[in-house]
C-alpha cells in the first residue's frame, strides 16, 4: 500500500473522497444506533408514564370523579399507544380519548344536572359561610403575534352546616355555576352570613345554596356530548381513510 505522498495526484484525490465516504458511513450508523437507543428510551418512558397513569385514574374513577378520572385515563391511552404501537394505533387511542374524556364529561354533567333538578325538593339546615372572594384566573393560547392572555374571575365560596349533629362543608351556590357574575355574588353571600342550605337526603355531603335548574346545569352535559360526538366523527374518518 503507497504512502500519502508517493501517491500521485489523481490517487491522492480518490483516497481523499474514500476517506469521506467512509466517514459519513461512520457518521450514518452512529446517528441510526444513537437515535434507536433515543427512540427506544422515550418509548420506554411512555409505556412506565401511561401505566403511571392508569393507576392513578382507577381509584379517581371509583371514587366517582369523572372528569378528572377520564382525562387521567385518555392521557394514558395517549403514553400507552406511543410507546407499543405504531402511527396508526395513536391515531385510534387520540379519538379514544376524545370519546372516552367526553364520556366522563358527560356522567358528571349528568348528575349535576340530575341535582340541580332534584335540590328544589330537598330539606334544609342553617349554615353559614366561610369563605367568600375572587379568584382570578389567566391563561394564555397562541403564540407569537397571535399570543393572547385571557382573564377570567371566579366567586369562591365556601360554607358549612350540620345534619344530625354532624358538620360538612359545601362551595355549591348552584350546580353547574358558571364564571359571570363573580362580584355580585361574593356580594351577595359575604362571610359569616347565615343561609339557608339544600342539602341531598341520600347523600348529606353533597349540597346547595340557590337549588334548581339554570342555563349553566347543562354546561357539562352540552361539554361531554360535544367531546363524545367529535371523538365518534373522528374514529369514522380514521377508519375510512
Amino acid at each position: 500500500m503507497k504512502k500519502y505522498k508517493d501517491m500521485s495526484e489523481e490517487e491522492k484525490q480518490e483516497a481523499e473522497k474514500k476517506t469521506r465516504q467512509d466517514i459519513k458511513k461512520f457518521a450514518a450508523k452512529a446517528d441510526s444506533v444513537v437515535g434507536n437507543k433515543i427512540r427506544s428510551a422515550f418509548k420506554w418512558l411512555k409505556r412506565i408514564g401511561g401505566i403511571l397513569f392508569l393507576i392513578i385514574a382507577i381509584p379517581v374513577l371509583l371514587s366517582q370523579s369523572y372528569v378528572a378520572g377520564s382525562i387521567l385515563a385518555g392521557l394514558s391511552l395517549l403514553l400507552l399507544a406511543g410507546g407499543f404501537g405504531g402511527a396508526k394505533i395513536q391515531k385510534a387511542a387520540f379519538c379514544l380519548v376524545f370519546i372516552g374524556v367526553g364520556a366522563g364529561f358527560s356522567i358528571y354533567g349528568y348528575h349535576v344536572l340530575q341535582n340541580a333538578k332534584a335540590s328544589a325538593e330537598w330539606p334544609t339546615e342553617k349554615g353559614i359561610i366561610t369563605v367568600s372572594e375572587v379568584t382570578k384566573h389567566e391563561s394564555t393560547t397562541g403564540t407569537g403575534t397571535n399570543k393572547r392572555k385571557t382573564v377570567t374571575y371566579h366567586a369562591k365560596i365556601h360554607f358549612k352546616y350540620s345534619v344530625k349533629g354532624k358538620s360538612y362543608t359545601s362551595n355549591n351556590v348552584t350546580f353547574g355555576q358558571s364564571t359571570k357574575g363573580a362580584g355580585e355574588i361574593v356580594n351577595r353571600y359575604p362571610i359569616g352570613k347565615k343561609v339557608k342550605v339544600f342539602y341531598n337526603p341520600q347523600d348529606q355531603k353533597v349540597a346547595v345554596l340557590e337549588p334548581g335548574v339554570s342555563m349553566s346545569s347543562y354546561l357539562f352535559l352540552g361539554f361531554g356530548i360535544l367531546f363524545t360526538l367529535m371523538g365518534l366523527f373522528f374514529l369514522v374518518k380514521f377508519v375510512r381513510t
